[in-house]
């Protein structure tokens, strides 16, 4: 990937913050983990560039292990009409599975690998049905879960946590003052003896600096579940 002037790296922007300010060479490392502790929390709350949308294949358990920079889910979806169309999110779901001969397996007794019944097309029923099928996003194990689906390849979208762990981070060039104002805050806050009329200065800083990168954060798929599930169908008037 070449770097352009959009685009700046987690090593360029600590060596920055190291020039502009007197935090002893010793102290790199922890400006490091910070530069790579605010990319985080920027891509999870702020930034459009912490999105990913990838396709992936489930196993023949219903069972899609986690990206390792997954932090949240936006949705497992199928294409729809050239759209995404995301699988309701259920988490009344059986998470578990079974060990057989070492081999991992569904027990059907205990409702593992069990079909959810859903039935919302009679008269005053309530919540509708996704026919394509559902999901249980299980952040323990670091996997998903799938119920009631035809198809084995699904389109996760999420949210990155942004770093790479065997290639160079990039990080969009617009939150560079964010980042050096979550830095220099956290390493006031660090101190023995915090200034903290400094350190709320950076605070306030992070946050404006924040507004001027915002992103949409609020997850329109769930949005659009739980509208879906209030639902009603009435008695057609002319």
């Amino acid at each position: 990937m070449s770097k352009t002037s959009a685009l700046i790296t987690i090593n360029d922007i600590t060596e920055g913050i190291m020039a502009m300010t007197d935090v002893p060479e010793e102290y790199g490392f922890r400006v490091e983990q910070l530069v790579i502790n605010a990319v985080k929390e920027l891509n999870l709350l702020v930034l459009d560039e912490g999105r990913v949308v990838e396709k992936k294949t489930m196993d023949s358990n219903y069972l899609l292990a986690m990206p390792s920079d997954l932090v949240r889910l936006n949705g497992a979806c199928i294409p729809v009409n050239g759209e995404l169309w995301p699988l309701t999110v259920e988490r009344k779901i059986v998470p578990t599975t079974s060990l057989t001969d070492g081999a991992v397996t569904l027990d059907s007794d205990d409702g593992e690998g069990v079909d959810l019944v859903k039935e919302g097309t009679g008269f005053a029923s309530r919540g509708g049905v996704n026919l394509h099928g559902y999901v249980f996003p299980d952040y323990a194990k670091r996997r998903f879960v799938f119920r009631n689906v035809n198809r084995s390849e699904v389109l996760l979208d999420y949210k990155t946590s942004g770093i790479e762990l065997t290639e160079v981070t990039y990080v969009p060039t617009h939150a560079k003052p964010a980042i050096n104002a979550y830095v220099r805050l956290y390493l006031e806050m660090n101190k023995l003896k915090p200034n903290f009329e400094i350190a709320y200065g950076f605070r306030d800083e992070y946050e404006r600096q924040k507004d001027i990168c915002r992103g949409v954060k609020f997850n329109m798929y769930e949005f659009l579940d739980a509208m879906y599930r209030t639902m009603i169908p009435t008695i057609g008037r002319l």
